[in-house]
């Protein structure tokens, strides 16, 4: 199974095709702009975690904006092509922390709504098709984990911390010998202590991402072996 969850493209088939992400390090979307006009998405300008930035199709004019606070991510997202089969025509999506972004066209009537899975809801970018206008658009997901495993798990500075805990004496006696002759004194004590520690490590994927066009063709695009993940907090973690 991929890690990045089916991207579908909506909208037409013309325009330069284009690539935004943070697969090779891990970065996640932060912001994006959407320029609307009336029969069509105009442009988009995206922003990683990591500052990239990237500008598709054009940017003039009043626009709408959303930025992803820490730890926010998707909880659902849908687009709609401009009903002509040429262009993206509107965007919309939902986040865990309750809040609502929709950018569309605004002398079109919107048609047919296509829901798009977004696997865990942590965006790594987008992908599509632009000219004069944003001809098509997906955006690219982490899928939802199904399990972890850590291999070689090495704690490099763990011997040189200094525990932050009070000293306790578990036994002391002292005893003085007063003569010349040799002695030979034996103490002995034990006591149970356990200490439970937790760390965080980062998680390596590597995956061949499939591309669903809405006109029924696909694609394989490869991308780079390694995608260190930064928010493994957020991901949903469910037994097999």
């Amino acid at each position: 199974m991929s890690y990045l969850a089916p991207v579908l493209m909506i909208g037409g088939h013309g325009g330069n095709e284009f690539h935004f992400d943070g697969i090779g390090n891990g970065a996640t979307l932060r912001k994006i702009w959407v320029w609307a006009g009336g029969w069509q998405i105009k442009g988009i300008k995206v922003w990683l975690t990591d500052g990239q930035c990237g500008e598709f199709g054009q940017l003039t004019g009043d626009f709408k904006e959303f930025t992803f606070e820490d730890g926010e991510h998707f909880t659902s997202l849908s687009l709609w092509g401009n009903g002509a089969g040429t262009r993206l025509g509107a965007i919309k999506f939902k986040t865990n922390r309750s809040r609502e972004f929709f950018a569309h066209m605004t002398d079109w009537q919107l048609k047919t709504e296509y829901p798009i899975d977004i696997g865990s809801g942590i965006c790594m970018g987008v992908l599509g098709g632009a000219g004069s206008d944003i001809d098509r658009l997906g955006f690219k997901f982490i899928n939802t984990i199904r399990s972890t495993v850590l291999k070689n798990v090495n704690y490099p500075t763990l011997h040189s911390l200094i525990p932050k805990v009070a000293v306790e004496v578990i036994k002391s006696i002292t005893y003085n010998n007063n003569t010349s002759e040799m002695q030979e004194y034996t103490m002995e004590s034990s006591k149970t202590i356990t200490k439970k520690s937790s760390w965080s490590t980062p998680m390596i994927f590597s995956a061949v991402l499939t591309v669903l066009w809405r006109a029924l063709r696909s694609k394989t695009v490869q991308f780079p072996n390694q995608v260190v993940m930064q928010l493994l907090r957020m991901l949903f973690i469910v037994p097999l």
